[in-house]
């Protein structure tokens, strides 16, 4: 794969998952929109499927909506951003 390609195909995986992110937020699936499971730590990612036992929390409530909102705004501004980067990259090449 060249670089132009590999380019495009990451920029095409990241619009997917904005769109599974959009879906999740739309169905206030919160906990679906957390950052890629394996940057968390195991604790994180244990809370991410069982919740906090010690505290009785269950995964969905653990997680808000605003802190939600938070990653998809972060997420929609990556996507414009990288996809501005390509259209520029693209232009001079």
């Amino acid at each position: 794969m060249n670089a132009s390609e590999d380019i495009t195909y990451r920029l095409a995986l990241a619009k997917g998952f904005l769109a599974e992110a959009e879906q999740d937020w739309q169905i206030e699936r919160l906990r679906g929109m957390l950052p890629d499971l394996m940057a968390l730590g195991s604790a994180e990612h244990f809370m991410t499927d069982y919740g906090d036992e010690d505290q009785r929390m269950l995964p969905w409530d653990l997680f808000k909506q605003e802190s939600a909102e938070d990653e998809l705004t972060a997420a929609r501004h990556a996507f414009e951003s990288a996809t501005a980067l390509l259209t520029q990259w693209e232009g001079g090449a």
